[in-house]
């Protein structure tokens, strides 16, 4: 995926511009990058629990390289469609995680 675009609500992604360790997530942007908070908030209780674990799990390896990038862009004077985009996927990652903490925790 290392000269690849994707295309999410009308912007384009570069996969050159991500660290090669995050490339990988770009197949997760059209997915799991919802526009505003209500929209991520319906949007996640559709998903069943096998995709939001397969996310989760997607997610998980990679969640050290995610901070690291994500906290070394915060200076930047602009940031750029890449960084906003895996922000997202971060972020939907932590919502995620916590919604299948609450299911097991109901199941226990």
């Amino acid at each position: 995926m290392s000269n690849k675009q994707i295309a999410v609500d009308g912007v384009r992604i570069s996969a050159s511009k991500l660290p090669v360790d995050l490339r990988p997530l770009l197949k997760y942007s059209k997915e799991w990058c919802f526009p505003g908070a209500q929209d991520a908030y319906e949007s996640m209780r559709q998903k069943s629990e096998a995709a939001i674990r397969k996310f989760v799990k997607a997610c998980e390896s990679k969640v050290a390289s995610l901070e690291g990038y994500c906290a070394s862009q915060r200076k930047a004077a602009r940031m750029t469609d890449e960084v906003v985009l895996l922000k997202a996927i971060y972020q939907n990652f932590r919502t995620a995680r916590s919604r299948l903490s609450l299911v097991e925790k109901r199941r226990a």
